[in-house]
This record gives structure tokens, C-alpha cells and sequence, in this order.
């Protein structure tokens, strides 16, 4: 709330804590991950017992840091988001909270070592990382998702703006020696395969 982020409610897991601008998407706290038959009987004899143990307790540490308050909690059971079930208490929680502190960096999987991540940065690093374009798309609108590329192209011109403008001085100044007679041909080359291109991209 003091950030003044918008909580977007979600069931998917890899979203949790991953904010972008003034938002910021939190997974509900399921009521079976808090039953005692549920981690005896569906965790620990599963084939991935010990990953998906980590994960899970990676997932409920982060309500002990989510809810500290019962002004916390209060607005956790808001029917407009409903991130904790409306039938369980604040003494509840908090004793149910109070076993959450022991949880180590050790026992949870790396990603709930982190807290929040910024999902801006989790999508440039896709592409390297994960062999994905992006790691979650939120925006669909073409007007926004060719925004981002304004700064890069802007930048292009503004260098190519610039060396030329700098080979055309340099090949202004009367000095008839063998590097103004290459800056003339490099001047000559930019601007004729510039020219060109222009054209091209025109008649296309």
C-alpha cells in the first residue's frame, strides 16, 4: 500500500511478487497448502518431493512478510481480493505465521530466496535465460509494445545523424591529403547507401 501498487490477483505461481510499474501480481494462499493431510499425503511421497517442498515453503514465506499486521491481514481477506481464506482468524494466522519465521534461504528454492522481481527485467533476460521472447507478455496493445523500441531506434539515428554531419565537414575542409581523400570515399559510401535505402524503404 505504501507503494501505491495495485494488487492484480493470479493463480499462476511463476507470477507471484513479480510487480511492473504500478502493479503487482500476488498468487492467493490456497487453502489446501495449509492442511497438514496435504503435505503428508500429496508432498512427501511425491517423485519431485523434495523441489516441490521447497517451492511451496519458498510460497508461504513470503505471507509472513506479506502480512505482518492485522491491518495486513484485514486487507488480505478484502472481497475484492481474497488472498487469504475469510474463514480463518487473525490468531490463527498468527500462530500459523510464527512457524513461517523458521524457514531458512536453505529450505525454500532459489526464487523465494528474492523477494519482489520487476517484470521488465525478468523479460529482457528471457531471451538469454529461458530461450523465450518474454517471460510474460502483459501488454497486447501494438501502440505500447512498440513503444519500448522508440529510445533504441532514436538513439540509432541520432549517431548516424552525427558521423555523417562529421564526414561532411570533414570532407568540406580543403586539405588534399590521403586521409581526406578516405573520408571522402567513406562520406560518399555513407551517403549513397543511405540515399539508396531511403529509396527503398519508400517505394516499400
Amino acid at each position: 500500500m505504501v507503494k501505491r501498487r495495485t494488487v492484480i490477483v493470479t493463480e499462476d505461481p511463476k507470477l507471484h511478487l513479480v510487480w511492473i510499474y504500478d502493479r503487482i501480481f500476488i498468487k492467493p494462499l490456497p487453502r489446501y497448502i495449509i492442511s497438514y493431510a496435504f503435505w503428508r499425503d500429496f508432498i512427501g511421497d511425491a517423485e519431485d518431493a523434495d523441489r516441490i517442498r521447497r517451492a511451496a515453503l519458498g510460497y508461504l514465506r513470503t505471507y509472513l512478510y506479506l502480512v505482518r499486521y492485522e491491518s495486513d491481514f484485514r486487507i488480505a481477506q478484502d472481497s475484492g481480493l481474497q488472498l487469504i481464506p475469510t474463514d480463518i482468524t487473525w490468531e490463527q494466522f498468527s500462530n500459523f505465521a510464527s512457524d513461517l519465521a523458521n524457514i531458512t534461504d536453505y529450505d525454500v528454492s532459489a526464487r523465494y530466496a528474492y523477494g519482489e522481481i520487476r517484470l521488465t527485467r525478468l523479460n529482457f533476460y528471457a531471451p538469454f535465460l529461458l530461450r523465450k521472447s518474454y517471460f510474460q507478455r502483459v501488454e497486447y496493445q501494438y501502440g505500447t509494445y512498440f513503444s519500448r523500441f522508440y529510445g533504441p531506434v532514436l538513439f540509432v539515428f541520432g549517431v548516424a545523424s552525427i558521423v555523417l554531419s562529421g564526414l561532411q565537414v570533414a570532407v568540406a575542409v580543403d586539405e588534399p591529403d590521403k586521409n581526406s581523400r578516405s573520408l571522402s570515399v567513406v562520406a560518399l559510401w555513407w551517403q549513397k547507401n543511405g540515399s539508396l535505402r531511403s529509396e527503398i524503404d519508400f517505394a516499400s
